[in-house]
């Protein structure tokens, strides 16, 4: 624990200068009085001293070294585990044979934990050799839970909730937390469409509940993101993952699609001394499910029966196949002997393999962790590089740091904060598209005289390859495209997080957090002549840059007070957000220079624009937990929400919430299973849920922002005006009722839950069709029309199948089945053809 750093208060004795007195007078008044006022106090500033020396040299003459060793429950040495004095900075850990050596303090109490085992305190009286034996701890009960604006123990949960912990996530060696966690949740689908080093995934959780595109909200250390692909996978403590609308409905407008709360790694209070630790890895990364492409052979027979001609003989009605002297002059690319030597050498080209490589990650992690005088404080620097298969390139930067001060007993403050610098290079869009397309029969290299080596730029149309002409196709070396095209995105984040604490009494607290969030991200792509995008054309250059800058202040506090066999928890919040976007883009052609996008200005600027949108989120939030005898548990929330984007009228909404959990397992009716049921809990919830990311932040305001053109005087004039729009648009809301089952035996070595739920999404945007004489510039207007129902079940199921000081084997396993279904596009129960879009179909 911190120490108490509040100053003690110092006397001060005040003299007053009489105006009339002489200097002389003065100043010997002045020393008389300080020689009588410090008289007594040097006495008993010498007294004290005298006392603290004996209590000194009582201290030391009381301390005494002891020693010891620490076994498990099947008597093997334990490595590295914690031994400290209770209450001090005093301890020290085992050595290799689960020894220790500490001086200790007379009448002290040891601390003694380790990861994966319960804490034991133990007074040590007048024993010299102490032999421990320390359990495992299977935990699951006693876990800690992220939830909205705080903590729960999983025991006391009344929500569906899915976890991940920091061992999951790093033994996963990838270089992005949303990849580690890739099917270790049920009902949460996580995918990524593109292969390519450093890009996104996308996390889907049960289901979809919008007919656009919905990302689940990121809360990073109690701040607000937009993802959290810059965090660094060492850096996670753990990720808990807010499925059903009970756990959602704190976050209100925003929750629809879920909640993902990740807390990163913190000083440990319990520390004993400065911890420096070191987490790495390095990976190869290999091609697999790759298309099965024809071989040399197979794409000639293939392209061989491409020119057969085909007539019917009249006799007897039979088809006839031949082949002209022409086609087949063709087939073999107007002759080309080339080709031909290919074929008859087998000397085919593997376009595939070309474009492709064996890729390579590693991830290294460096932290400083310990406490001292009241203050916990993590320090943590990570590297991260990952070469992709399709000769692309991430890399990123983290730095890390947390600070947390226990002021006094009342009073505690702290700040934290998570930057990353990164450099994703995608290299060119058509290179692996190009090379997938090309055939074997064409070479990539010369083979011979003076460019023997250097690759050939159209090898479709080179004339010595084919030399009559007849090439399959004018595209450019997919090699040659790659080596000419540039797509690089930098990227900054900056998160932060300040909050200060203060608890009048035991059972109040009030805090108040301050969270910052600053990105930005600026893009470079260059096309020279001689790629497949240009092919032949002038240099092209495009520069992209956006910012993003967000902040989430909270007010909170909380209340908790047991009553007898009763207990209460509540929460009062009130939260502001605001974020703003800004960001400019240039096209640029006929630059002279191969300078990538660093001379725009010597070039013709194609096309230009520049943006800057702002909205703000005010919210109220109420919560109360109570729980009777630890076995009846009730949650009920609300949330209210105003948000910018909608206009008074529907600016405003309510997103409440209620949960009951039975723990069966407490009963005295099961106390028959009390030797093997370590867990068995029903719970039940019911919450609503919104979402406004389908919404612009001016798309209910008509805006000056469409040019029109029209003829003014038989000349043609233009001006700005606004399209249609929608001054009604609310919040899409969705409602959602769960019923779960935990259970756990053998002391929750087997545990797991299971959950039903049903899920109703009404009220949400598309773009419906009007005609052009209404003045919509699009002949469409977005509207509250449409109506999806998701409903499934969900298993988990973890084992703990083996646990020793030197191995550790779990199994986890997941079932989901989802059931998505469309109810009513346009406000009616009409298909979409056009969007693919049908009733009492899934939306995908």
């Amino acid at each position: 624990m911190m120490k108490d750093m509040r100053k003690k208060g110092k006397s001060r004795i005040p003299f007053f200068k009489n105006e009339d007195c002489s200097s002389k007078s003065f100043w010997f008044i002045c020393g008389l009085s300080f020689g009588l006022v410090t008289l007594p106090l040097s006495t008993y500033a010498d007294n004290k001293a005298n006392e603290q020396m004996l209590l000194v040299q009582q201290s030391l003459q009381q301390n005494r070294t002891i020693t010891g060793s620490i076994i498990d429950e099947s008597g093997e040495s334990l490595i590295g585990v914690s031994v400290l004095v209770k209450g001090t900075t005093i301890g020290t850990v085992t050595d290799l044979d689960g020894n220790f050596t500490l001086e200790v303090p007379a009448d002290a109490t040891l601390v003694v934990s380790y990861v994966g085992y319960k804490t034991q305190e133990i007074k040590i009286g007048n024993q010299q050799r102490l032999a421990i034996t320390i359990q495992s701890d299977n935990k699951l009960l006693d876990e800690v839970v992220v939830v909205g604006y705080g903590v729960v123990k999983k025991s006391d949960l009344t929500g569906s909730v899915g976890s991940v912990n920091s061992e999951t996530i790093s033994s996963r060696g990838a270089t992005s937390v949303v990849e580690s966690m890739q099917g270790q949740v049920a009902g949460v689908n996580i995918s990524q469409s593109s292969s390519r080093a450093g890009d996104g995934f996308s996390i889907q959780i049960r289901g979809k509940s919008s007919l656009k595109d919905g990302n689940p909200l990121y809360v990073i250390d109690g701040v607000v993101c937009e993802n959290m692909d810059f965090l660094n996978p060492m850096d996670i403590d753990k990720v808990d993952i807010l499925k059903d609308a009970s756990s959602t409905a704190i976050y209100g407008s925003r929750a629809t699609n879920g909640v993902v709360m990740i807390a990163t790694k913190k000083g440990d209070k319990d520390a004993s001394k400065t911890t420096i630790s070191y987490d790495g890895y390095y990976g190869i990364k290999a091609k697999a499910n790759m298309p099965d492409f024809m071989n040399g052979d197979e794409f000639l027979k293939f392209r061989f029966s491409r020119y057969l001609v085909s007539s019917m003989d009249a006799s007897n009605g039979m088809t006839n196949w031949e082949m002209t002297d022409a086609n087949f002059l063709n087939f073999w690319g107007g002759g080309s002997q080339v080709v031909k030597d290919m074929y008859l050498n087998k000397n085919y080209t593997d376009w595939a393999d070309i474009v492709t490589r064996d890729g390579s990650q590693q991830n290294h992690f460096i932290n400083i962790s310990g406490n001292a005088k009241n203050i916990t404080y993590r320090v943590g620097l990570g590297y991260q590089n990952e070469e992709g298969i399709m000769y692309d390139g991430y890399e990123r930067w983290n730095i890390k740091g947390a600070v947390d001060h226990k002021i006094s007993d009342k009073v505690s403050a702290g700040f934290s904060t998570n930057m990353a610098t990164a450099l994703k290079k995608s290299g060119s869009d058509y290179s692996i598209l190009e090379g997938f397309r090309m055939t074997p029969n064409m070479p990539c290299y010369y083979w011979e005289g003076d460019k023997a080596g250097q690759l050939i730029s159209q090898p479709g149309k080179d004339e010595v390859v084919y030399p009559n002409g007849g090439g399959p196709t004018s595209s450019i070396n997919p090699v040659v495209d790659r080596l000419n095209s540039k797509n690089d995105t930098r990227s900054y984040d900056v998160m932060a997080n300040i909050y200060l604490q203060y608890s009048p009494i035991k059972e109040v607290i009030l805090k108040t957090t301050f969270s910052p969030m600053y990105t930005k991200t600026h893009r470079g792509t260059f096309y020279n002549g001689e790629t497949q995008l240009r092919s032949g054309k002038t240099n092209m250059a495009e520069n992209y840059n956006d910012e993003i800058f967000s902040y989430t202040w909270d007010t909170q506090a909380n209340f908790t007070k047991n009553f007898g066999e009763h207990s209460l928890n509540a929460l009062a919040l009130f939260s502001v957000y605001e974020q703003k976007l800004e960001g400019d883009y240039m096209n640029v052609v006929d630059m002279p220079f191969d300078v990538d996008w660093h001379n725009l200005g010597s070039g013709t600027v194609q096309s230009q624009s520049s943006y800057y949108k702002k909205i703000a989120i005010l919210s109220y939030v109420a919560r109360i937990n109570y729980a009777y005898k630890g076995k009846y548990m009730l949650t009920v929330s609300s949330r209210w929400d105003g948000s910018s984007k909608f206009q008074k009228e529907n600016r405003w909404g309510m997103f409440p919430s209620a949960a009951l959990a039975w723990r069966i397992s407490d009963e005295n009716f099961m106390g028959f299973a009390s030797k093997w049921l370590s867990n068995l809990k029903l719970r039940a919830s019911f919450g609503v849920t919104g979402n406004n990311a389908g919404v612009g932040s001016y798309d209910t305001q008509a805006l000056a922002n469409v040019k029109y053109y029209y003829n003014f005087g038989g000349s043609v004039a233009n001006g700005y005006g606004y399209t249609m729009t929608n001054s009604d648009l609310t919040w899409e809301k969705t409602t959602e009722i769960n019923l779960g089952l935990d259970f756990g035996f053998l002391n929750n070595r087997i545990n797991g839950s299971i959950d039903l739920y049903n899920k109703d999404s009404k009220d949400l945007l598309m773009e419906m069709e009007t005609p052009f004489e209404l003045g919509s510039y699009t002949g469409s207007i977005v509207s509250n029309v449409g109506k999806v129902n998701n409903k499934g079940i969900e298993i988990q199921l973890n084992t703990i199948n083996v646990k020793t000081k030197d191995w550790n084997w779990e199994t986890s396993f997941s079932f989901a089945r989802n059931i998505n279904s469309i109810k009513e596009l346009n406000g009616t129960k009409e298909d979409l053809v056009g969007n693919k879009w049908f009733i009492n179909h899934p939306i995908d």
